[in-house]
């Protein structure tokens, strides 16, 4: 019975004592602040709640940024109680947190590929891939100091999928391609093509040594003209994109001509860009290879359709029995002028640019 009446004189005296220490008025006070408070954040769309408990208001919720954090701090704290006689009646508690920014998942590319092309006039133009910003840096400073001053990123991208040694392997290649007078770097994978032309047989040389120090696992294929001399083309490309591109870059100056309205080959340089593409097609020794033969509008549908297909089977007769190219890996078909590569023709280049012979790969 005593515990018991101890007990009710105890809860009667915490109960006096809070009365006498609350501040008087509170309830109002607190309701008008808080309201203050709340409309600011409202106003200012700060994403922060607010709740007074006695003169103390508790500021919670998950904001952007540290800004944000200081300036529902800096509202909670300027909030005043108009009709009180102490204008700065209340205490701020800071319980927001800033919400960490996620970083922006790294796409993975497949395949994964890098490009590097050389222009005559010194000129390099990149693109493709690799693995984080460091690498692009250290990409970019390599050909800055081979070609300083020349160089255009045009779209170095981040991604994940890189092969073990890319940047090693792009870098050294970017140092072959200093050799060139005018090239193309182009890798796929493991696999990596370089083409163009050296102005002489010592700078080719110089990129076969080179080539030798390629990393571990990667497939390099080195096709290098050298005008006036025999190919000396290094390695088999296993790519069937790469193979394709290969043919493309040795015959990209639709150099392989025939007398006017015949089949016959001209001399001089078509018969020199065809013995590149046999080296080309050597090099690619997986691979079919369909030759397609287009003419210009100028002439009847049907005659130059037959000339296409003469002059499509010529080259074919060319490669198999002067560069000793298989009969079984080669075909043959004319499309006349109903495959334009310019269209309209309204020139003399327009007609010379669809008067072309083509090459397409295939398994």
């Amino acid at each position: 019975m005593g515990r018991g009446l101890l007990a009710v004189i105890l809860l009667a005296i915490a109960a006096l004592l809070l009365t006498l220490f609350a501040p008087f008025g509170a309830g109002p006070k607190a309701a008008e602040i808080e309201n203050n408070i709340r409309s600011q954040f409202e106003a200012e769309a700060i994403p922060a709640s607010v709740e007074m408990r006695g003169n103390v208001a508790h500021i919670t919720g998950q904001v952007g940024d540290a800004v944000v954090k200081q300036r529902a701090v800096d509202i909670a704290e300027a909030a005043r109680c108009e009709k009180c006689e102490d204008k700065k009646w209340h205490m701020v508690k800071d319980e927001t947190t800033v919400k960490v920014a996620e970083a922006p998942a790294i796409p993975t590319q497949s395949p994964y590929t890098f490009n590097a092309v050389l222009d005559e006039d010194g000129s390099v133009v990149l693109d493709g891939y690799v693995p984080d910003e460091a690498a692009k840096a250290s990409v970019l400073a390599r050909a800055e100091k081979d070609f300083p001053g020349m160089v255009t990123d045009r779209t170095i991208k981040i991604a994940q999928g890189a092969p073990a040694g890319w940047v090693d392997a792009i870098e050294l290649n970017i140092d072959e391609l200093d050799l060139l007078e005018r090239g193309r770097l182009s890798m796929e994978g493991t696999d990596v093509l370089l083409t163009g032309r050296a102005a002489s047989i010592e700078d080719r040389d110089k990129i076969n040594a080179l080539a030798a120090n390629e990393p571990a696992g990667f497939n390099q294929v080195l096709n290098i003209e050298v005008l006036g001399e025999d190919t000396d083309n290094v390695g088999q490309m296993d790519s069937d994109a790469l193979c394709q591109e290969l043919l493309n870059e040795l015959n990209s100056e639709n150099a392989i001509e025939f007398a006017v309205g015949s089949a016959r080959l001209q001399p001089g340089r078509p018969i020199e860009v065809l013995g590149a593409l046999a080296g080309g097609m050597e090099q690619c020794g997986a691979f079919q290879v369909m030759v397609e033969g287009h003419t210009s509008t100028t002439g009847g549908d049907a005659a130059n359709l037959a000339l296409s297909k003469q002059r499509a089977s010529t080259v074919v007769t060319y490669l198999v029995g002067e560069r000793g190219i298989s009969v079984d890996r080669l075909s043959s078909e004319g499309y006349g002028e109903t495959r334009l590569k310019v269209s309209p023709e309204v020139s003399a280049a327009d007609r010379a640019a669809n008067r072309r012979i083509e090459f397409l790969v295939s398994r």
